[in-house]
């Protein structure tokens, strides 16, 4: 819409070319200022915006001339959207999901449960669900190498009210045999203006061990501002700078 503006109104009007040059720049150039408002610039959005510029080219050309490959600029443009809102499909039933089971959050024993989660702001590591050797029972795994930074994996879409409860508790191990510390943090939907979070560390070995996170007695990090217990955002589970190749494991996570 940007880009039909500016080409039938003022100084760029009937040019065409410069008008979508100059919509592509000004929306996409947002992207750079995105991170000095607590937001992450990211090339795919810029991708985005210029594929809504080749959809009002391609539409323009087709009304000039109706050539079919201005048709078929306008459809590639349009097929964005849908691939962009690809994922939803699955996330909504996936918060529906942890709706229902609420206070449980996440066992992995459901394929719903996988479309919430994702990697850590591409901090490195790589996350799988699998059947534990053990028990059988499905796990999620979580693995760093060495000179990565903090790979984890985030879930979001959970209930956001966890006012009523007083810990969060979960099954952790090393699943390398080797010692690791797994941190957990917890974002409230202020966190995603703000620096403010909360969370805990712990030093896990090859067996499994219940980990419980006092939520009541956690001390914001970041900032001076009272933490949100009514309104998480998200939770993360990461490794912090790991010496190694190092896998952990998690299971059955639950508020009490």
């Amino acid at each position: 819409m940007f880009t039909l503006l500016l080409w039938s109104r003022g100084p760029l009007r009937g040019r065409l070319a410069a008008a979508a040059a100059l919509a592509w720049l000004l929306t996409a150039g947002c992207e750079l200022l995105q991170g000095f408002v607590g937001r992450h610039p990211r090339w795919q959005d810029a991708g985005v915006d210029l594929a809504g510029v080749a959809t009002a080219v391609g539409w323009v050309l087709a009304r000039r001339r109706g050539r079919r490959i201005a048709y078929a600029l306008v459809v590639l443009g349009f097929a964005v959207v849908p691939f962009q809102l690809r994922e939803m499909p699955g996330f909504l039933l996936g918060s529906r999901l942890a709706a229902q089971r609420f206070p449980l959050l996440a066992d992995f024993e459901d394929d719903r449960e996988f479309a919430l989660l994702d990697d850590n702001f591409d901090q490195g590591g790589e996350y799988w669900v699998g059947p534990d050797p053990l028990s059988g029972s499905r796990v999620l795994n979580l693995r760093g190498e060495s000179g990565e930074i903090y790979p984890g994996v985030v879930i979001r879409g959970l209930p956001r009210d966890w006012s009523s409860r007083s810990a969060l508790v979960f099954d952790a191990r090393a699943a390398s045999g080797a010692s690791a510390e797994l941190a957990v943090r917890l974002d409230d939907f202020l966190g995603r203006r703000d620096p403010v979070w909360v969370g805990e560390s712990f030093r896990l070995g090859p067996q499994w061990a219940r980990c419980v996170v006092d939520l009541k007695s956690l001390q914001p990090r970041g900032g001076e501002r009272t933490f949100r217990l009514d309104d998480i955002d998200s939770m993360l589970f990461f490794l912090s700078r790991p010496d190694g190749d190092v896998t952990v494991q998690l299971d059955n996570i639950i508020l009490e």
